[in-house]
């Protein structure tokens, strides 16, 4: 809930400024985090990150009097 205050906060503030802001809250991420930390983590379910691009591509196509406060994404199996 925090996030989204600020996300909505920091929005209000700077669309005068023709700044849009978008809070993306990805599910887990096939990542290698977990691997680079020697911590065993079953990341099949993870959303491949190249999805999370594609998302946050469509939200800069978006025409600049759109603003999309939040998504979020994750892998349907998670």
């Amino acid at each position: 809930m925090g996030s989204n205050w600020f996300c909505k906060s920091l929005a209000d503030e700077v669309a005068k400024y023709g700044i849009r802001v978008t809070n993306v809250m990805p599910g887990m991420m096939k990542t290698d985090m977990f691997n680079k930390m020697n911590i065993q983590k079953n990341m099949e379910n993870g959303i491949d990150t190249k999805e999370v691009a594609r998302l946050i591509k469509f939200i800069i196509d978006t025409p600049s009097d759109v603003m999309i406060l939040e998504v979020g994404i994750k892998n349907i199996n998670n």
